[in-house]
């Protein structure tokens, strides 16, 4: 089946806003990951590191999942959204 330019364009349009409209909370990571990512967060949150600390953290988890600035940009547009709807 071939596609118009227009019909491709509209389909990348739609899924792209799916992807801006998803819910954060609701997406269920592996249950390993999910354990580690839980004991972080308690563990950040007994600590209660500076802001130069946090930073720190944020840019070492980001340089971890091998994320680039223009990438970096776009997901926090996503989560500003998600977190702006709660």
């Amino acid at each position: 089946m071939k596609m118009s330019r227009k019909e491709l364009k509209k389909l990348v349009k739609e899924e792209v806003q799916k992807l801006h409209e998803t819910d954060l909370e609701s997406i269920k990571l592996p249950s390993n990951v999910q354990k580690f990512t839980d004991r972080l967060v308690g563990q950040i949150k007994r600590v209660n590191l500076t802001k130069p600390r946090k930073y720190a953290l944020v840019g070492r988890i980001v340089a971890a999942l091998g994320i680039d600035a223009n990438k970096l940009s776009t997901m926090m547009n996503i989560i500003k959204k998600d977190m702006r709807n709660k």
